[in-house]
């Protein structure tokens, strides 16, 4: 039995050795509409990154999308497995 869990373990950290997550996402007001920002980090430090960005009508709908996006990029087994952030920005009629 410690043999078969030693191997789903390999297997899922071979599974996971390529998959990126969620670090932070940013969601900003972009003319009419929202634009998101989504940067992805592999967990390894000076490791694989990637950003993904995207525009949308409504921020309920950045929000899904971030949601779903992270859904996608979400290891099942990593030491250093972290919790994405998302930043709302909201202050488009604050004057500076």
């Amino acid at each position: 039995m410690q043999r078969i869990n030693r191997l789903l373990l390999e297997a899922k950290r071979t599974i996971d050795r390529d998959i990126l997550q969620v670090v932070s996402a940013f969601v900003h007001p972009n003319g009419k509409g929202w634009a998101v920002q989504i940067n992805l980090w592999d967990g390894v430090p000076s490791g694989k990154t990637d950003c993904i960005t995207a525009d949308f009508d409504t921020m309920e709908e950045s929000a899904n999308f971030i949601d779903s996006i992270q859904a996608t990029h979400t290891p099942t087994f990593k030491k250093n497995k972290i919790d994405g952030v998302t930043f709302i920005d909201s202050f488009e009629n604050e004057e500076t």
